[in-house]
């Protein structure tokens, strides 16, 4: 069978599932969903901290921000990406000033130091996290229309994508690979997967600095498409024109490089030896976030979806792979875990290319997990076991903390679009 009729095949295939089974909220339920929804509303001015600190590692912030852990948490800091789906829950839950306050942070460091660092600590400055500082502004401006904060905001997101495309960051040619520049604390094989926001990971056979990777190109990818639709909005026709084309030679790349089409997957790819990773993960399915794939690559991608798919949720990876780290006997993003973020991006994804079933269905799996666990010890976790529904997960560096961040975002966005949680 050649490739067009075996992608047209496959989407015949998942399309034929049509509405999968779903179980929808009793009444009982959805009281319960608003009650943690309005709960987690009432958390995030406590969880909102001020950003001038004496320490001497501290990077002073002009505005409040909101940790990703809240007030249990172990981790004061502003950390990058976990900004995106704080802001997200923020802005579902109506917190415009407080959102607003967050990304002008992330913003305020562009302007200081021409990238946003991990987090807002000097030993933080060798390296960033997934780039999704636009996609936080996209957000914003989509609730506000505020066109003249925007243009503001403009010039410093152009200053962030050239760093993802200069530098060690780019290796070889245009596509990107996660690097981290010195961490006195951590070996560069660490500290580079640690920017990668998956610290850690098995995906990268232990070196992340040798490996194109999918959730950053395709990232990169969306950077410069959001960076084109902003400058429609500011009537700049000249850079409207220079990010599309610039994100249609990226795209081409992309897809040489890593799409694989003996699987049907994008993957990680060594440029070096120029293998794909034998690690399948949830990374594949950012193309699908950032609207990167083809219908028929989406399609195929979704046919996959079934290996990651637990009781609790989609785990990072399709199966438990050992960890490539002499030093770790375990990498937490894989299975069996069920991390927040993923499941955003997953279901946003698939919704996107016409999957909404699927989508409607990770939403609601994960719902019921929180609110189950909320129930039973009256906290929010960083993450949770795939097939167990706990909180007890195989430990990597740190306890799994109660937390609220990424967790509280995510279960606000899935409840509001689900359940249409009024404003």
């Amino acid at each position: 069978m050649d490739s067009e009729n075996f992608s047209s095949q496959v989407v015949t295939n998942v399309q034929s599932e049509g509405v999968r089974v779903m179980h929808n909220f009793s009444d009982e339920e959805r009281d319960m969903v608003l009650q943690l929804y309005e709960r987690i509303a009432s958390w995030w001015p406590q969880d909102q901290k001020h950003g001038n600190r004496r320490e001497d590692t501290w990077i002073s912030l002009p505005r409040p921000y909101i940790t990703p852990g809240g007030q249990e948490s172990a981790f004061p800091e502003l950390y990058y990406w976990d900004s995106y789906f704080i802001v997200r829950g923020l802005l579902a839950q109506d917190y415009i000033t407080m959102a607003k306050d967050q990304i002008e942070n992330l913003l305020d460091l562009v302007a200081r130091f021409g990238f946003v660092p991990n987090g807002n600590r000097t030993f933080y400055l060798t390296r960033s996290q997934p780039p999704l500082l636009t996609a936080m502004v996209k957000a914003y401006y989509a609730y506000t229309k505020n066109r003249r904060w925007l243009k503001e905001a403009f010039e410093w997101l152009v200053t962030e994508l050239a760093y993802w495309l200069q530098g060690p960051h780019v290796p070889r040619g245009t596509l990107a690979r996660w690097f981290d520049s010195g961490d006195p604390g951590l070996s560069g094989e660490l500290a580079s997967e640690a920017e990668s926001g998956w610290d850690f990971t098995a995906r990268f056979g232990g070196d992340a600095r040798l490996w194109y990777a999918v959730d950053l190109n395709a990232l990169v990818y969306g950077m410069m498409m959001d960076l084109s639709f902003f400058a429609q909005e500011l009537d700049q026709s000249q850079d409207v024109l220079q990010y599309r084309q610039q994100a249609k030679v990226f795209l081409d790349q992309m897809n040489r490089v890593l799409w694989d089409h003996a699987l049907g997957q994008y993957r990680d790819r060594n440029f070096e030896d120029h293998r794909f990773s034998p690690v399948s993960s949830l990374a594949s399915f950012y193309p699908l976030w950032t609207h990167a794939a083809t219908p028929s690559q989406a399609a195929m991608l979704t046919a996959h979806l079934g290996g990651f798919e637990r009781p609790f949720g989609l785990v990072a990876t399709d199966r438990v792979y050992p960890s490539p780290h002499p030093t770790l006997a375990f990498v937490q993003w894989g299975d069996p875990v069920v991390w927040a973020p993923l499941q955003l991006i997953t279901a946003e994804g698939l919704k996107y290319y016409g999957f909404a079933a699927y989508a409607q269905e990770i939403a609601q799996i994960y719902l019921r997990l929180v609110l189950r666990r909320y129930r039973q010890t009256g906290k929010l976790y960083e993450k949770y076991h795939g097939d167990t529904g706990t909180e007890d997960v195989p430990l990597e560096r740190y306890p799994n903390s109660p937390f609220h961040g990424w967790t509280a975002g995510v279960f606000a966005v899935f409840a509001k679009e689900m359940l249409s949680v009024p404003a």
